[in-house]
């Protein structure tokens, strides 16, 4: 039986933006199968989602922060609907998200337009029985995204439909883990600003899904790998300017000046909802200041602006990232710790704003890892469940970086080739200048 004890009852935070829900303690039972998700992000909110629906009486989702803040934009592929279908939320998703019609691509060299082409996308069918493996990873350099979603909207529509459904959400909780002899880990969740703290003794599964960034996988003994991102030193920053706009739809910008290393891309996203374009572009320095940072995301905004046609509405960014993003695609060591502890989404790595693979992965492939590890428990020893989910995930990630090098090298021999007709798009099909496919 897993046991489960505060020093006191209730919880109580600061709230701003989207607040972290808080459920009682009271919802937790004494027996049955209990699973701790650590990191309230798209990731560990879909795997808590997908553990309850698998059966799990006890969910609980510990999260550091007290309120959603974050508010770039994820783009999520096609096979997310699959996802929501089955948890049987898609139309409350479509709802909340901007449904992308329509993807424009530019490519400019020194300043003038070289060509430009536009993917319409391609209709895929709902199937809540879709599965989702390596192979499947392809799509995310495809231009096929579906929706645009702020990830605080995202965190937030999940968390509540988490609520509803039973799961408990525990906010300003900083988790550690501790190894028992028998190899199940317990833990404990010190509540941020008091003395308060919550302890689940040995659940049956621990998710462990707070970042790249986060201790946790260094402190259970693990550690990453660095692998090569698009280009050396990829840096991002992200913004929101104001502009008229009917319905959603994708610019991506590709500038090049001299050469490879010269390469500035501008992912634009135009948001009905909110009368913006969000902005995300790569910078040359990673210690660009807040002033300068809103300068180049309005400098990009009007830009874009201009080539699409769009009329703004303001000449003032109305909001953007306070520090610039460094991009390092990192590969976890281990994935599977003791017999109860797995790590998932961007902990595992795999990071990268060009296509919004991240968000991807984390609504996506790893709900499907997630539910078929909680298959194996039920039917094989711990440790060879552990290790089949250790494979399924670390096929993502893998994939995903060769994906990246790919597109490195394709790119590459194509500047090389800046006086040819004929440009390679990323991936198999071929653009004509001055034309569609």
């Amino acid at each position: 039986m897993t046991a489960v004890s505060t020093s006191a009852s209730g919880f109580v935070g600061d709230i701003k933006s989207f607040p972290v829900p808080l459920t009682e303690l009271d919802r937790l039972r004494s027996s049955g199968k209990t699973a701790v998700i650590i990191g309230a992000g798209p990731g560990g909110l879909m795997a808590a989602l997908t553990i309850k629906e698998a059966g799990y009486e006890n969910v609980i989702v510990l999260e550091k922060r007290t309120s959603f803040t974050r508010n770039n934009i994820v783009n999520l592929h096609p096979e997310a609907r699959h996802i929501f279908k089955r948890l049987n939320i898609l139309d409350r998703f479509l709802a909340r998200a901007s449904l992308i019609v329509d993807h424009r691509n530019h490519i400019f060299l020194d300043g003038k337009a070289l060509f430009d082409f536009r993917d319409q996308g391609t209709d895929v069918e709902t199937n809540a029985d879709h599965s989702f493996e390596a192979s499947d990873v392809l799509n995310g350099f495809r231009n096929e995204t579906a929706f645009s979603i702020s990830l605080a909207d995202l965190q937030d529509f999940l968390a509540l439909v988490a609520c509803e459904r039973g799961i408990t959400i525990v906010r300003g909780a900083d988790a550690t883990v501790s190894e028992a002899d028998d190899g199940l880990y317990s833990v404990r969740a010190n509540m941020l600003g008091s003395s308060l703290f919550l302890l689940v003794e040995q659940p049956d599964v621990v998710v462990v899904a707070e970042g790249a960034s986060g201790a946790l996988c260094r402190q259970l003994g693990g550690g990453y790998r660095e692998t090569a991102s698009l280009w050396p030193e990829e840096c991002w920053v992200f913004g929101n300017y104001p502009c008229r706009v009917n319905y959603a739809y994708s610019h991506l910008l590709f500038e090049f000046s001299g050469g490879w290393d010269d390469l500035t891309i501008s992912n634009c996203i135009f948001l009905p909802q909110r009368q913006e374009v969000n902005v995300a572009v790569t910078v040359k320095r990673a210690d660009l200041t807040q002033g300068e940072i809103r300068d180049r995301i309005a400098e990009q905004a009007r830009k874009i602006l201009r080539i699409s046609g769009a009329e703004p509405t303001s000449d003032r960014v109305t909001w953007h990232s306070h520090h610039v993003v460094r991009i390092v695609p990192k590969s976890a060591e281990r994935c599977y710790f003791g017999k109860n502890v797995v790590l998932l989404g961007d902990a595992m790595g795999a990071n990268s704003p060009v296509a919004a693979l991240g968000g991807t992965l984390s609504t996506s492939a790893y709900s499907y890892a997630i539910r078929h590890l909680i298959q194996d428990l039920e039917l094989l020893p711990a440790e060879d469940a552990l290790a089949a989910y250790g494979r399924r995930a670390r096929s993502y990630v893998t994939r995903w970086h060769n994906k990246v090098n790919e597109v490195r090298s394709t790119l590459e021999r194509d500047i090389r080739m800046r006086g040819q007709a004929t440009v390679r798009a990323a991936g198999d099909t071929r653009y004509q200048m001055g034309g569609e496919a």
